[in-house]
């Protein structure tokens, strides 16, 4: 009877012990592998910011130059008007 009850004894403390390391294992995976996909994600958005602020910097040059040609109209514009006064 001792003998049994010193296996059982062993035994449960032994699985236990696998459990628990078999439990840590799969938990550090599982964090490795979130960390890496939240990485991917924030690599990805990173390109799209960049993409983005690309194009904002053309369309601004664009910006730029229709509103000094508008100038130079609304100069010439000016101009005439003061020759017809």
């Amino acid at each position: 009877m001792y003998a049994t009850s010193y296996v059982a004894s062993s035994w449960s403390s032994s699985g236990n012990k696998t459990l628990w390391t078999v439990i840590a294992v799969v938990l550090v995976v599982a964090a490795y592998a979130v960390v890496k996909i939240y990485q991917a994600r924030a690599a990805a958005s990173k390109d799209g910011y960049r993409e983005l602020l690309e194009r904002i910097s053309e369309r601004q040059g664009e910006l730029v130059s229709e509103i000094s040609d508008m100038k130079a109209r609304l100069a010439s514009m000016e101009k005439m008007m003061r020759e017809v006064e």
